[in-house]
This record gives C-alpha cells, structure tokens and sequence, in this order.
C-alpha cells in the first residue's frame, strides 16, 4: 500500500505513518525499520521518524513504574493489521479532518487560557499574565495593582513562535461556542503540514 502510486503523494503516506506511529505502542523496532525502509524507497525523508522515535523513547522513561508488554514471536501481524486499517480508513480521516483524530471536542491551552482570561476565571495558568490597561491601573501599597470587573469580548491572540491551524480551529470552535466573542488569532509564522515535517527532519538531522 505504501508502494502504491495511487495512494496520494509520498508526504501524504509519510503523515499518515506519523499518526499511525504516534497512536502505537508496541510497533517493535524490526518493523519500524521495514516501514521506514520502504518510505526511503519512495522517496520520502525519514528524519522526522527518528527524531519522533527519540521522542517516544524518552516520554517512555516516564512510565518506568508501569508494565512493559512485550509483543509475542511472530505477534508482528498484530501491528500490521492496524497499519493496514489505517491505510483503509485514511480517506475518512482526511474527510474528517485531523483535528478530530487529535483533539476532538478538548479545549487546547491557548483555548484554555482565552477562555479564563476573557471571562475572569481563576486558574493557575493564568496566575502570570498581567493586565495592561492605562484606565484601571491604580496604586496600592507601592505596587501596581489591577482592577478588570468586565469580561471581554474581542480577543486578539498572537503566539509569539510557530502557530498552527489546530490551535486555529479549536479557537473558531470555542468562538462558535460562545456567541459575541470576537477572537483573532496570529503567530511568527504558521507551519503547514510540509513546513511542519521539514522542521521534524531537522530536529532528526541534528539529534
């Protein structure tokens, strides 16, 4: 299937190895080189599976107290079988969009801290964003203090380094979610899917 030149572009399979791939847990090693093998072969950039691997790894050490599953000898059709669903279901995937693969009806940080911020919720991770608005700025025991009594309703965000268009959607979501609220959202640049796997490939070249 992923030799198949009439499966979308080699970047399309390579994505769609990546959610395959980050929704595995036991892929053994052997089989996650064949798979790579054959990306190679179809001229796809495989930095981005390493780096992602290291990764995986890494957040593995996390869940040193859990049980480890070994996968049985010759269980790799295991593994094989989900690629191959994945495969299959891919054009619903896409039709759906990733967004529902990923995030669902979960509200991201950014949509999180918008949320508590427009409507003066108390949360810590709001605990260290400041208030800067000449009209309510007043002085209490030599300190700054800020006194916001109404909620906002236009809300421009700006992410200061790479935003994306999940971030995006999930913001548009919250919007429709609320009616009134006005959100703008802005970044240092944007990353689309192929901007996206060429920084995953650099992080792999210099790791």
């Amino acid at each position: 299937l992923l030799k198949s030149p009439d499966l979308g572009t080699p970047d399309d399979k390579l994505r769609l190895f990546i959610i395959y791939y980050l929704n595995s847990s036991d892929l053994p090693d052997s089989e996650l080189k064949m798979y790579m093998d054959t990306l190679e072969e179809i001229g796809c950039n495989v930095g981005c599976i390493k780096h992602l691997s290291k990764l995986k790894k890494v957040a593995s050490m996390a869940n040193v107290g859990s049980a480890s599953i070994q996968p049985a000898a010759g269980g790799s059709y295991s593994s094989m079988s989900n690629m191959f669903k994945y495969m299959k279901q891919s054009s619903k995937f896409m039709m759906e969009g990733v967004k529902n693969l990923v995030v669902g009806h979960r509200k991201l940080p950014v949509t999180r801290i918008v949320d508590c911020l427009a409507d003066l919720k108390q949360s810590t991770e709001t605990d260290g964003y400041t208030t800067l608005d000449p009209k309510i700025y007043k002085k209490a025991e030599g300190m700054a203090a800020l006194s916001v009594k109404s909620t906002f309703t236009d809300v421009y965000v700006f992410v200061v380094g790479g935003g994306n268009y999940v971030e995006y959607q999930n913001l548009m979501a919250y919007q429709e979610q609320h009616p009134g609220k006005n959100i703008v959202y802005g970044s240092s640049e944007i990353m689309d899917s192929e901007n996206f796997l060429a920084q995953l490939n650099e992080l792999g070249e210099m790791s």
